[in-house]
C-alpha cells in the first residue's frame, strides 16, 4: 500500500484485523514529518495497492491474505490450556514455521480481545539465526533462542492504546493466545522478556 497523507509519501502494509477490516499504521518518522502531536489532526489521504511482488520485504517479512487459509487444530481449547508449557531447549529437526501454520499463530494474537477493542498489537516474526544467536548470548532470558526455529515478538503500540496497564494487558492476551495455538499444533514455546535494565 502506497500513497500520502497531507501530501506526504508513504508506504506500508496494512494489517488485517479480523471481519475485513484492516488498520494502517503511522510510524514515527512519518508523525514528525506530518506534524502531528498526539492530538485531532485532518488529514487528507490517498492510497493505492502496489502489485503484488513489488516490495521486497525480506526475509523476515510475512505477507498475510485478506482471508488466511488457517489449520485447524488438533486439540481442544482447555487441553491446550492445561498442557502448555514452557520448552527451552529445541530439537535440532528443522520445522519450517511458515505459510499457513504461521498465519494461524499470528491470526490467534490478532484475534485477541483488546480493551476498548483498539488492537494495539503488532507482531515481528524474525527467522534469522544470526539474531537468536545475538539474543541469546546478550540476554540471560532468551538462551531458548540459539536452537529455536522461529520468534515472534509482540509489540504494543503506544499512540493506539496510551494506558500503559492496558497496553500490556492486551499484548500479553494476544501473546497468550499464540502459545497456546501454538501448542495445539504441536510446536514447543516459550515466552520471554526483554533484560533486566533494558527497557
Amino acid at each position: 500500500m502506497s500513497g500520502t497523507i497531507n501530501h506526504i509519501e508513504y508506504r506500508c502494509k496494512l494489517l488485517a484485523r479480523g471481519n475485513g477490516r484492516f488498520a494502517m499504521t503511522v510510524d514515527k518518522a512519518l508523525q514528525k514529518a506530518l506534524g502531528y502531536d498526539g492530538g485531532t489532526m485532518k488529514v487528507h489521504v490517498t492510497m493505492a495497492v502496489e502489485e503484488a511482488g513489488k516490495e521486497t520485504g525480506g526475509e523476515n517479512s510475512v505477507e498475510m491474505s485478506a482471508e488466511p487459509s488457517l489449520i485447524p487444530c488438533g486439540m481442544d481449547t482447555l487441553t491446550a490450556v492445561r498442557t502448555r508449557q514452557s520448552i527451552r531447549s529445541f530439537t535440532a529437526e528443522p520445522i519450517a514455521i511458515a505459510g499457513e501454520m504461521l498465519d494461524t499463530i499470528l491470526c490467534a494474537g490478532m484475534y485477541a480481545p483488546s480493551a476498548k477493542n483498539k488492537r494495539p498489537c503488532h507482531f515481528i516474526v524474525v527467522r534469522e539465526r544470526q539474531i537468536f544467536t545475538g539474543l541469546s548470548r546478550s540476554n540471560p532470558n532468551a538462551a531458548m533462542l540459539e536452537t529455536a526455529a522461529c520468534a515472534i515478538i509482540v509489540c504494543g503500540d503506544k499512540n493506539r492504546e496510551g494506558m500503559k496497564e492496558f497496553l500490556y494487558a492486551d499484548c500479553a492476551a494476544a501473546g497468550r493466545r499464540q502459545l497456546c495455538r501454538m501448542c495445539g499444533q504441536g510446536s514447543g514455546t516459550s515466552g520471554m522478556r526483554e533484560a533486566a535494565g533494558s527497557g
